[in-house]
């Protein structure tokens, strides 16, 4: 609640506990009648947004611009820049009502800190140029900035300029100084202490590990790789993935058995890493790690640990002890399957109607900022994004699958002119679950690769490569980049961070919102075996879809209703009974 506030117009404070107040006050405010009714609008803008269109939020700037963040200017229906005027006049709003610093963005650099400013990196301006105008209008010189003043441009960002996420623009800030503090030696600034991480690291560097351990590690996983005939039940081949995810299950057990106290310098060999013993204090670590919870990962966990045990020839013994413990996890681990929260609160969203349409259009949403982008490499950025996002929609295929496309070997044009079309292809050794995959582009779809083909993509590498999606050196991109850079676009236009997998699942949404009873075309689309597989981890429950047909199909069965007994009156005219058609309704 703001309590206080003075204006010249004013004969005594007024408290302002909710938005409505807020609305009030500025209309009583010694300002331009212009004015007064920007900023009015504004926050009848934003309650529509936000709120309930009743102007009854509570009038918390920290949590009204927190609220703000959740939505791009498409999300709001309105441009980039009537966006950015819609936050600067609430902002005005709030400082009216409880008097703040003014903004730094009107502050202009000079000596020294322009001085310092023109010698950083461009990256690094960027990051910095809000501190720097802040430092500057403070008084402080550039070698005397010590975490005293980080503290204090924290304080601003919280309380004066109701950033919604400082804590990001502090770490970001401290970040960006140190990297100019360590490339920019002659300007003798000082390096910030950084933001202590969320939990203390408790990997281990396998390289660290005792030489013998290395080797049983490396000949367990050769055995994973391309077991013999005489392995037994161990004999079956595995993908490269999962051999991977080996490795680092053992890396994490040897990792939580160090976090726990245990001397890994000491331990020699696979067998006595997974005796029933460790395996349980390495668990009893992870526990405690997870606030007193059994996941789903440590089951896991041990049961690759037994495999490992098995190979390793432990008696017969040690095994069943490894048994019970897992018996004992899988009790106590969550039982409940499916979608994730995060998941589930994003196919929530698309009940809303924007943001389908926003999610529908995104692509070419992006292609059309990349045709308006001067820098050429900004642009091919833009073009790379709308086409991974349209096959993403379109072919809801996974994000391995994405990053691996290679022209002329899975993703080919076949024909020409008029009857060409584009073939994505995956055989089974390419695919997680072996199974083989082939789309067709549709039309719209081929036209926009075809337009990333011919303009954008010979900007992202300056070599020639066959890779739909290059690295600047012509190999294939790292897949955490493009996923990442998929992930920040889609925020920029829809407001909320999607990764490539999430599309999976929104693709798959989309179809079943309008055909709740085509599950198995979409589990045949995805490329899933089994149809549970798409039911538990892909479909919401169908029943809002299934009432919302239902509802539809009652008011189209009462408006034809309607209709005959308004035809039935016209047919039977009678005495004035002082019934009317519209009473049935």
């Amino acid at each position: 609640m703001i309590k206080i506030v003075r204006n010249k117009k004013l004969a005594r404070p007024i408290p302002i506990a909710t938005l409505g107040d807020l609305h009030r006050f500025i209309d009583r405010c010694d300002l331009t009648v212009g004015r007064k009714a920007e900023i009015r609008s504004a926050i009848k803008r934003m309650d529509e947004l936000v709120g309930h269109g009743g102007l009854d939020l509570a009038a918390d700037p920290v949590k009204i611009f927190a609220a703000l963040e959740k939505f791009s200017p498409a999300m709001a229906g309105i441009s980039a820049g009537s966006f950015a005027n819609l936050k600067s006049r609430l902002r005005a709003a709030f400082k009216l009502a409880s008097p703040h610093l003014k903004s730094t963005r009107s502050i202009r650099l000079d000596g020294e800190w322009l001085s310092l400013h023109k010698q950083l990196p461009m990256r690094e301006q960027r990051q910095l140029s809000r501190f720097l105008r802040f430092c500057y209008a403070a008084g402080w010189e550039p070698d005397e900035i010590s975490d005293a003043h980080m503290e204090r441009f924290a304080a601003h960002l919280r309380e004066e300029a109701m950033v919604a996420y400082w804590k990001n623009t502090v770490r970001d800030t401290i970040r960006a100084w140190n990297r100019a503090a360590a490339q920019r030696e002659q300007l003798a600034l000082q390096n910030l202490t950084p933001p202590a991480p969320k939990r203390k690291s408790y990997w281990l560097d396998v390289s660290s590990l005792p030489e013998s351990l290395q080797k049983d590690i490396d000949a367990f996983l050769a055995h994973l790789k391309k077991p013999t005939v005489f392995a037994g039940q161990s004999r079956q081949l595995l993908k490269p993935t999962t051999v991977n995810q080996y490795r680092n299950a053992i890396v994490t057990l040897l990792s939580a058995l160090a976090g726990a106290g245990e001397d890994v310098a000491s331990i020699t060999t696979l067998a006595s890493v997974v005796t029933a013993r460790k395996l349980e204090t390495a668990l009893i670590f992870l526990y405690e790690r997870f606030n007193q919870r059994v996941t789903s990962g440590m089951v896991i966990t041990a049961a690759r640990m037994r495999k490992i045990a098995i190979w390793a020839e432990l008696p017969e013994q040690s095994i069943r002890e490894i048994d019970e413990l897992i018996r004992r996890l899988d009790a106590a681990a969550p039982r409940k399957r499916g979608l994730t929260a995060k998941n589930k609160a994003l196919l929530d969203r698309l009940d809303d109607a924007r943001f389908r349409d926003l999610v529908y259009t995104l692509p070419l949403i992006l292609m059309k900022k990349a045709r308006q982008q001067a820098n050429p490499v900004w642009a091919a950025s833009l073009a790379r994004a709308a086409v991974a996002i349209e096959l993403l929609l379109t072919c809801s295929m996974r994000r391995a699958n994405l990053i691996s496309l290679e022209l002329e070997r899975n993703i080919r044009k076949i024909g020409n002119g008029k009857d060409a079309h584009w073939i994505i292809e995956f055989e089974e050794q390419d695919v997680k679950n072996g199974e083989r995959l082939r789309y067709q582009l549709p039309a719209e779809s081929a036209e926009l690769l075809a337009d990333y083909l011919r303009h954008w993509r010979s900007a992202l590498c300056d070599v020639a490569s066959s890779w739909l999606f290059p690295a600047p050196d012509g190999n294939c991109m790292d897949a955490r980049h493009l996923a990442e850079d998929v992930k920040r676009k889609a925020e920029q236009e829809l407001g909320v961070p999607v990764t490539p997998h999430q599309f999976r699942h929104v693709s798959v949404e989309l179809y079943l919102r309008n055909n709740p009873d085509k599950l198995s075309i979409a589990s045949s689309h995805l490329g899933h075996r089994d149809t549970n597989t798409t039911r538990m981890y892909y479909a919401r429950s169908k029943q809002r879809e299934a009432s919302r047909l239902y509802q539809e199909r009652l008011g189209l069965d009462r408006s034809h209703a309607a209709d005959r007994a308004r035809s039935r009156l016209r047919r039977k005219p009678g005495p004035n009974t002082g019934f009317d058609a519209e009473d049935i309704l």
